[in-house]
């Protein structure tokens, strides 16, 4: 983002035509991750659909923020990380390297898809499996660094988001707070995401028992 403004100029403009491009891609790289899943063209596609029209996906679709593309990032990255196919895990650190740089809720994915990678680098001895851990962590560690460089404290933005919350006059959250507060969400935010898990998860069901 910060490239193309560089060049086109600072603009509300051009932060909102690179918002709809990096939505677009979004799209591209949820169907992405369903081939990577093994999904065929028309459930690939449905998936793309799905994952650009869900209102909330949609909203930050558009928005002049990280958060839509820093999202299927992270899904294409996960879709990829047991992938029996060295070069598309390779891809699929990159894209979870590339979240990680957007937003810190990408860096556990980051770590879970280096710890796949060194796993099955070592069960199949493959090099490219240690670059995909590697690649993986490179985001997280960048950031890290440039904090240690620059700030003196490589966990410099922990200091900063404490700060900005206590001048907002909120309180630190405990862990179970913060996880009753996602659960409360979830279905305020997507309602339709939840029904549609629902739905799948009582249509496997139901398969599964027919077949059995």
């Amino acid at each position: 983002t910060g490239a193309v403004m560089s060049v086109a100029g600072p603009s509300l403009a051009v932060a909102r035509s690179v918002a709809l491009l990096t939505a677009l891609g979004s799209a591209l790289l949820v169907h992405a991750a369903a081939r990577a899943l093994g999904l065929d063209r028309g459930a690939a596609l449905l998936a793309g659909l799905l994952g650009a029209a869900l209102p909330y996906a949609a909203r930050l679709g558009i928005a002049t923020v990280p958060d839509g593309y820093a999202a299927a990032l992270v899904t294409f990255g996960a879709a990829t990380a047991a992938h029996a196919r060295v070069r598309t895990r390779v891809v699929g650190a990159v894209a979870v390297t590339a979240a990680a740089l957007c937003r810190y809720e990408a860096w556990p994915v980051a770590l879970a898809v280096a710890l796949f990678a060194g796993v099955d680098a070592a069960r199949r001895r493959a090099t490219g499996l240690v670059a995909t851990a590697f690649l993986a962590l490179v985001g997280p560690l960048a950031w890290l660094g440039h904090g240690a460089l620059t700030h003196g404290d490589p966990l410099f933005f922990v200091g900063r988001v404490a700060a900005y919350r206590a001048a907002l006059g909120a309180s630190a959250a405990s862990p179970a707070t913060a996880v009753a507060t996602l659960l409360v969400a979830l279905p305020r935010y997507e309602p339709e995401l939840l029904a549609l898990a629902a739905l799948a998860l009582v249509s496997l069901l139901v398969v599964g028992s027919s077949g059995s």
